[in-house]
């Protein structure tokens, strides 16, 4: 029952987005979670979202995660992301870059060149020693945040289910993201 409750409630958390006013006393900044998809294009997270696992050239399983805001900055931000376990809440993992922005014609800004990793949070996912259940198929918590060089910031939760590639490709994406595998065990090549 406790398990259900936190899920629901992070679930209607999806699209909370708690934003710090800029120093020149504007609104708050305002943010909305979006995630790379398999084929390299911009997707707005949704509750419960499919969210793929990628292997990154330094190894391992990541979740290309990050935003789209209303901030105005042509200098990069800070993209801050998180991913906790739904069930315990446990701190899994961090991940924090200076991201470049392109400013759409309707006053947000995402992520420049989307169909490359380097304006994306390269969230590592798997493997994570200290997990206790599965990173695959099953509900996490990912927090993006957001800060331009002048303070603004803004921030938002949802509740996201990582996912493999179906198949055989997808076999060491399983493999490493198992809670019971260990670092340097042989995973099945693809």
């Amino acid at each position: 029952m406790t398990r259900i409750l936190l899920l629901v409630l992070v679930a209607a958390s999806a699209c909370s987005s708690d934003g710090h006013a800029p120093p020149d006393g504007g609104p708050p900044p305002e943010l909305q979670i979006l995630y790379r998809s398999r084929d390299g294009m911009s997707v707005a997270g949704e509750a419960l979202a499919q969210v793929p696992l990628t292997l990154p050239p330094q190894g391992g399983m990541v979740l290309l995660v990050g935003m789209r805001t209303n901030l105005a900055s042509k200098d990069p931000v800070t993209l801050t992301a998180s991913i906790r376990d739904a069930v315990d809440d446990q701190l899994l993992s961090v991940e924090q870059r200076p991201v470049q922005l392109k400013l759409g014609s309707d006053g947000w800004s995402s992520p420049d060149e989307p169909s490359s990793m380097v304006n994306w949070a390269n969230l590592p996912a798997c493997p994570i020693a200290t997990a206790t259940r599965d990173l695959y198929d099953q509900p996490y918590v990912l927090r993006i945040a957001v800060e331009d060089e002048a303070g603004a910031m803004a921030e938002a939760k949802l509740s996201i289910v990582p996912t493999c590639e179906p198949g055989p490709d997808g076999d060491l994406c399983r493999c490493l993201c198992d809670h019971r595998y260990v670092l340097g065990e042989p995973c099945p090549s693809s």
